[in-house]
């Protein structure tokens, strides 16, 4: 009985996979495909005839596309680094008991779930303010707190057993060195979550280019992609 549930597991997941990754294989297709191909037949699994000329003129001046698939592959990696480092640094503290200020400080930040500045106030002081516009650190700062990122963090952390934290505080360990030593080595599994949510997020990120940035060589992957098919 085991072996056939576990056989009926293994059959929905095949599925699953296969309608999931059907959409990406479409993609590839389309890539390849004739357009007036796909006008005429539509969509088709094996393309009727070959056609590369897409390919042709994305790689035509490889120099601008390159520089900004490394520059948001760098992105990529640091923004979600700093963001999770900043967030656990946040919730760290708020997941402690005894911590005074706690409840007034998740009430706040409870507060900007629901309400927001909006885009225009948000633009005003990243570029007149804080003069980020034209500047690849924006692409950092943006976004690098995030409300349900702490709480996320601070949910994980409040699972910790106290006695580890109390016993390294009897032993004269720093609350630095608890985070460091402690905390971070049981909590890998949040860190890799929310590293890896926030780096898709980067990746797939087009609207800081739309919105700061005018200068060509500062320009994301997915927006240089945007701005080809214009």
């Amino acid at each position: 009985m085991r072996k056939l549930s576990l056989t009926a597991i293994h059959i929905v997941f095949i599925i699953l996979t296969i309608i999931f990754l059907f959409p990406f294989v479409m993609v590839v297709i389309m890539s390849i495909s004739n357009e007036n191909e796909i006008v005429r037949y539509g969509f088709q699994l094996i393309p009727s005839k070959l056609d590369l000329t897409a390919f042709k003129f994305l790689f035509n001046d490889f120099s601008q596309m390159g520089r900004s698939m490394v520059l948001t592959a760098i992105i990529s990696v640091i923004a979600p680094f700093c963001s999770c480092l900043t967030q656990a640094f946040i919730a760290y503290p708020l997941s402690r008991k005894d911590y005074v200020f706690r409840k007034p400080i998740l009430y706040f930040i409870m507060i900007t779930m629901i309400f927001s500045g909006g885009t225009i106030p948000t633009y005003v002081f990243m570029t007149k303010y804080y003069n980020l516009g034209n500047n690849p650190l924006l692409y950092i700062v943006t976004g690098m707190v995030s409300a349900w990122g702490i709480l996320l963090f601070k949910t994980f952390f409040s699972g910790i057993p106290e006695s580890l934290i109390e016993a390294a505080d009897i032993d004269g360990a720093s609350q630095v060195r608890i985070i460091w030593s402690i905390v971070v080595p049981m909590s890998k599994s949040i860190f890799a979550i929310q590293f890896f949510t926030r780096a898709i997020q980067k990746w797939n990120d087009f609207e800081t280019s739309l919105l700061y940035m005018t200068d060509k060589k500062w320009f994301t992957i997915q927006f240089f992609m945007q701005r080809i098919l214009e």
